[in-house]
Parts: C-alpha cells; structure tokens; sequence
C-alpha cells in the first residue's frame, strides 16, 4: 500500500469529483493521444523519444469533446520549478500544433484548485526582452564618464544639472509620445 501524503490525498479527490481524471499513464495516454490525432503509429514511433513530454503530473485529465489535456499540479512540499515550467512549455506547443489546448491547475494539499497558470502568457513573458525604462534619478553612462574626469569640487553641480536635464528630456519624450 503507498505511503498516505496530502499530495496523493489531494489527487484521490480530484478523481473522485471527477472520474475522468487520471493519476497514473500520463506517458501512454500522451502517446495514445498523439497516435490518434498524426494518424500515423509508425511515424509516432519514430519520433516518440524527441516529443514525448518530459515530466509526470500529479494527476491529469483527456478531454476529447473539448480537445483539451488538463495537467493538475499539487502545490503541497513540491512547488512547480522553472525546469518544470519548461517542460509544461514544450508539451503546451505540442498540443496546440494539433489544435488542443493544454491547462495547467495548480491545487493546494487538500486538492482545491488555486490557480490556473497561464502558460501562453508565461512563455512570452519568458522570451521577451526587458523593457528598461528611461529614469530621470540616475546619471547616463556617459555623464558618469564625464563626471569621473570633473576635480570633486564641480562634481555635485554637475550632477545636480545632469538630474535636470535628464528630467526634462524624459518629460519632453513621454508628452511626445502621448501626442
């Protein structure tokens, strides 16, 4: 008999409101699954060890009316970590290539569901670039370069005079913008 956690408490009542959800096969059924939507069981052979997913929910859920996989994850002593993330990334992509919608809940150690990531936004969160803001409270590199070359006794008029006409360039460029 397993060993009684809260996480597999959690996961035995998701099952029970629900007897479509699964807590064991996840690897098979995806296999199962994306047999049935190439069509093709040989091609699905050959290309199963690349596109396989690489990680085991706690529980999860087929929903071919709804052509969505739901992927439950139980936040009890094991949070969701980036690797995982990334995983949960790569197999999101793979469903929406057929068309299906992957959901990722997130449930506490009672099996109450807490939170639906967004996997779509997170990824291009992820992948983008930071937008670094323009602040009017710090010195540019090159008025710090000159800064370094002024005697110490011009130095705060020269920054507080930097500080101004930093603000007033960046006030010019945000009125600009709205225009």
């Amino acid at each position: 008999m397993k060993k009684q956690t809260f996480s597999l408490l959690a996961a035995r009542g998701l099952q029970a409101a629900d007897e479509r959800i699964s807590l064991v096969g996840f690897a098979s059924s995806m296999r199962s699954l994306l047999t049935e939507l190439e069509g093709d069981s040989e091609y699905i052979g050959l290309i199963w060890s690349e596109s396989r997913p690489r990680f085991v929910p706690d529980a999860f859920l087929i929903d071919r009316k709804k052509s969505q996989v739901v992927i439950y994850e139980i936040e009890d002593t094991h949070p969701l970590t980036i690797e995982k993330l990334e995983r949960l990334f790569a197999f999101y992509w793979w469903l929406d290539a057929h068309y299906w919608i992957l959901r990722v809940l997130i449930t506490n150690r009672y099996g109450e569901v807490t939170n639906e990531i967004d996997l779509f936004h997170h990824f291009f969160a992820k992948h983008r670039k930071p937008n670094r803001k323009k602040r009017a409270d710090v010195l540019t590199k090159r008025q710090l370069i000159s800064l370094e070359e002024l005697e110490l006794n011009m130095r705060e008029q020269f920054v507080k005079r930097c500080l101004q006409e930093n603000a007033k360039r960046l006030t010019t460029r945000r009125h600009s913008q709205h225009r």
